[in-house]
């Protein structure tokens, strides 16, 4: 009984855990944020990460705005889906001038 509570804790923590691609979506920002990383345009896209080695996309329509790391790892852990993709994205809104 033991071993199979066990092998049901271990393949359960393995499902969760395994990396597997995971639908990109974008981080919510507002038009403001949107427009002083493009310089002042709706959309834009352009280069960023610690040492701009992603690629970002950053676009506003309809009053909905968002960017989107289109060159991150498409793999994510399942707790934490697209966790570096936008971090990324958040970082380059933060470094904008």
């Amino acid at each position: 009984m033991r071993r199979l509570v066990l092998m049901f804790i271990v393949g359960l923590a393995a499902l969760v855990l395994v990396p597997h691609a995971a639908e990109a979506k974008g981080v919510k920002l507002t038009k403001q944020q949107v427009e002083t990383v493009c310089d002042g345009k709706q959309s834009c896209v352009r280069d960023c990460g610690l040492k701009n080695d992603h690629l970002c996309s950053f676009t506003c329509k309809n009053d909905k705005c968002s960017g989107l790391c289109e060159s991150c790892p498409g793999k994510s852990s399942r707790p934490f889906p697209n966790h570096y993709s936008k971090h990324v994205v958040r970082q380059a809104v933060r470094r904008a001038p």
